[in-house]
């Protein structure tokens, strides 16, 4: 992969640092979203109970819990055997597991074609029964872990042992030893939703710390269990484990500088891996998630090299998510505190170099007591080039976890607000069709909408309108223009997209009446998703549709009969020629996101397509994201132009193809 590669047009590339559990939420919602390109990033330095027996097992093995449980979360459950695989790396064998239970899940593993479920231990059989193709993938890889054990001259106790585990020893014994390739292929194997990403290059390293009282943490499974409420100092990669004579002689050294002196001599550094380096030069946002940070977070930012890739990254969005409660780890630490850790490790204390652009910290907690503890007062100013954002990002049902709705949200919120330096403001452009009658009745509804919730500042343009004298609010404007052209509203995305600086678009063009309210529905979606644009369907009201063609062509059952049939027609012409399904493809209510149409608005500003349909041609071509919602909308007997609306129609269907 080339280090600056693009991603597919439209899709925007987030890179997650994490852990095993503390993300999963946020994971989870990330991949909810269609156009996000997904990477996590962890290290692989967990040693407790059977992971620790299995690196013990196998010299040289990384542990692999935390890769299991992302690979677990990366699934799609909605899929009966990947939901199957799901509970199979999550599955532990009982303490009840004697050899003749091991016996028969080795003879499983080992059976070619079609395998014999029935010899598979009673709680492990309807698991495996559901697993489908993904069977032999799984046998493949026990095997191979089996095979090993057989080689050894040593016991290994399966008692409360991941199958998942066991699931990756097996392939990175297949994978020469090589744990990265290992993740990556099972990535592959089991079709998961995001790349697992290795931070190091594969290094075994034995994850130490020292507290500031002296005390020393010996192993990554003491560093996130309970301890004293003395902060952790500093930490260290050793390539061995500490005897209990080596760990002896640490502490009958007379100072903590000396016996950081002493864990510094064995350090040994852990360089960043070619995939992790690559992923974070291409993100579009970084996110540094929650989790426990001395043992799944912290020592990933002192992989050698992140600091540089980071800083090299093209992402503008570079978000530290503050955990919610307190962990063992993080006893006597504020949420300041660990952004301050964070940003010593990457080199950049003071933020001058905007290694983090956003802190994300939850303000309160069904728990308060196990709220982090208080940060100073206006903690962004002890931070360069930093915006901290404290709001509710409590799961509600959850205490202590994050909801995932809410903070991606606000990550998506802030990813707009920095890809495109445009002001928080609307255009609404409304091609009235020489109605004016209905001017007083818009600016009526106009005045009365909270904009203020989305915009900073709002401005209203009428064609071809009288407006009445009035005193608006310093954040409003109306305007009216001249504009003679058939589809003035497609000159009107020209013009904005050349020269002016306002983030949001809305055209409403047409001989019928559309409600403004639709736009703030609109804005809902643009704000949770990152669309291009959002299309308002006349024709998903069953009612509203069949009146507005009977107020249009009610008088001749040829043209009404030619207009409902031209809708379905226009709608597979979309289909054949983009592999699109729009229910209203010739609405005449658009709204455009500028943040999310920054690759295609030279091409929009040149336009010399005189209709609708070729604005959505641009966008189709370059895989910009389109919204549809359903809108009100009402046409009224006696006023609409036939020969208008079929011209147009026609102009529209050209445009489609040529």
């Amino acid at each position: 992969m080339n280090s600056h590669s693009s991603s597919a047009p439209g899709q925007i590339v987030v890179s997650v640092f994490c852990g095993g559990r503390g993300g999963s939420r946020l994971i989870r919602e990330l991949l909810r979203h269609p156009g996000v390109e997904l990477n996590a990033l962890i290290n692989a330095y967990d040693d407790g109970l059977s992971t620790g027996e299995l690196r013990g097992f196998i010299p040289g093995m990384l542990g692999p819990s935390d890769f299991r449980k992302n690979l677990a979360n990366f699934l799609h459950w909605h899929s009966s055997h990947q939901y199957a695989l799901t509970r199979l790396l999550e599955f532990r064998l009982s303490d009840t597991y004697r050899e003749k239970e091991i016996a028969c899940l080795k003879k499983w593993s080992s059976s070619e074609g079609e395998s014999d479920d029935s010899q598979l231990p009673e709680d492990l059989r309807p698991v495996v029964q559901e697993l489908d193709r993904l069977a032999p993938a799984v046998r493949r890889y026990l095997a191979a872990f089996f095979e090993y054990q057989a080689t050894q001259g040593q016991a290994f106790h399966f008692g409360d042992c991941s199958l998942g585990n066991l699931i990756f020893a097996g392939a990175y014994l297949k994978n020469h030893r090589h744990f990265n390739a290992a993740a990556a292929e099972l990535a592959r194997e089991f079709q998961s939703q995001a790349r697992l990403l290795n931070v190091t290059q594969g290094e075994n390293r034995v994850l130490v710390a020292l507290k500031e009282d002296g005390e020393i943490l010996d192993c990554e499974a003491r560093i996130v269990n309970a301890q004293t409420a003395t902060k952790i100092s500093d930490f260290f990669f050793l390539e061995t484990p500490l005897s209990s004579a080596d760990l002896k002689c640490l502490q009958a050294l007379p100072s903590m500088e000396d016996r950081r002196q002493a864990l510094q001599s064995l350090h040994r550094p852990v360089l960043l891996s070619t995939e992790a380096r690559d992923a974070l030069l291409n993100s579009d946002i970084i996110i540094y998630g929650p989790g426990t940070q001395f043992s799944s977070l912290l020592p990933s930012y002192q992989t050698v090299g992140v600091d540089e890739a980071i800083a090299a990254s093209r992402a503008r969005v570079k978000i530290f998510v503050t955990n919610i409660h307190r962990d063992h780890d993080i006893e006597a630490f504020s949420a300041t505190d660990l952004v301050s850790q964070a940003l010593q490790l990457l080199h950049d204390p003071g933020n001058e170099r905007r290694m983090i652009t956003h802190v994300l910290e939850t303000n309160r907690s069904s728990e308060p007591e196990k709220l982090l503890r208080e940060s100073p007062a206006a903690p962004e100013k002890l931070f360069s080039h930093l915006k901290w954002i404290k709001d509710e990002f409590e799961n509600p049902t959850r205490p202590g976890t994050h909801s995932g709705y809410l903070t991606v949200r606000r990550i998506f919120s802030a990813f707009e607000e920095a890809t495109t330096p445009a002001e928080r403001e609307l255009d609404i452009y409304i091609n009235l069709y020489k109605r004016s009658l209905a001017v007083s009745q818009i600016i009526q509804e106009f005045l009365e909408l909270p904009w203020r919730r989305y915009f900073k500042r709002v401005r209203l343009r009428f064609n071809h309108a009288s407006l009445p004298e009035m005193k608006l609010p310093d954040y409003l404007t109306i305007e009216t223009v001249d504009r003679d052209e058939m589809f003035s509203e497609v000159h009107e995305v020209s013009e904005w997209a050349a020269s002016r600086t306002t983030k949001y678009l809305v055209t409403l063009s047409g001989d019928g009446e559309y409600r403004l309210c639709d736009i703030l529905y609109g804005m809902e979606i643009l704000t949770q998703h990152s669309f291009a644009a959002v299309y308002g369907s006349r024709t998903q009201s069953r009612n509203q549709f069949y009146r507005s063609l009977d107020a249009a062509y009610g008088e001749s059952p040829f043209l009404y009969a030619f207009s409902l049939a031209g809708g379905f027609l226009f709608s597979l012409m979309f289909v054949l020629r983009f592999g699109v399904i729009f229910s209203d493809p010739l609405t005449g209510f658009r709204l455009y996101n500028r943040s999310a149409l920054s690759g295609v608005l030279e091409k929009l500003s040149r336009m010399d397509d005189h209709s609708a349909s070729g604005i959505t041609k641009i966008l189709m071509q370059n895989r910009c994201e389109i919204a549809e919602i359903p809108i009100s909308y009402r046409t009224f007997k006696g006023f609409t132009n036939t020969k208008w609306r079929l011209l147009r129609s026609f102009r529209n269907a050209w445009r489609i193809f040529f």
